[in-house]
């Protein structure tokens, strides 16, 4: 049994190496500190916490003090991305630098990738007038633009 977890350790290991590769000199010391401020769990106590994992209750305490203001929406697609979608799961750090590679290592395509994701607020695989309409309604709730366009959609494209 333990040789088994040795192998994956360093299947593992070879992998993150890989994906380490990619990124600029630095981004790696950035990321590590930014997956342990996401999982930073605040009701146990910092010596007992395993810092394995980012939960979606971490995630969301600690997404202002990591990143320095909270736009819910943005909060939101970038947890959307993280999970998969999915509610009730646990990113790894794995997972979290497989995600951010696109973005922040990751070549233009990949990049365009990431961006189309955050941007497609329904998931249905198209940047369509609800998502720019959801976009500007969440970041500017009081834009008359954002309004007025969220009227158009309805009564001419939905």
């Amino acid at each position: 049994m333990e040789e088994e977890q040795e192998k994956e350790m360093a299947r593992l290991g070879a992998e993150l190496r890989y994906l380490f590769k990619s990124f600029k000199p630095g981004v790696c010391k950035k990321l590590m500190r930014t997956f342990i401020a996401l999982s930073a769990n605040k009701e146990v106590p910092y010596e007992n916490q395993a810092r394995y994992y980012i939960t979606r209750k971490s995630y969301y305490e600690n997404f202002k003090l990591v990143f320095g203001y909270e736009y819910s929406i943005i909060r939101d697609r970038f947890w959307h991305i993280l999970s998969e979608g999915k509610l009730h799961t646990k990113v790894t750090f794995f997972t979290f630098i497989e995600k951010l590679e696109k973005f922040v290592g990751g070549h233009s395509n990949d990049e365009a990738e990431f961006v189309f994701q955050f941007f497609d607020f329904n998931n249905d695989g198209l940047l369509d007038s609800k998502d720019i309409v959801t976009c500007l309604a969440e970041i500017a709730p009081s834009c008359v633009l954002a309004e007025e366009l969220g009227f158009i959609q309805q009564a001419y494209v939905a």
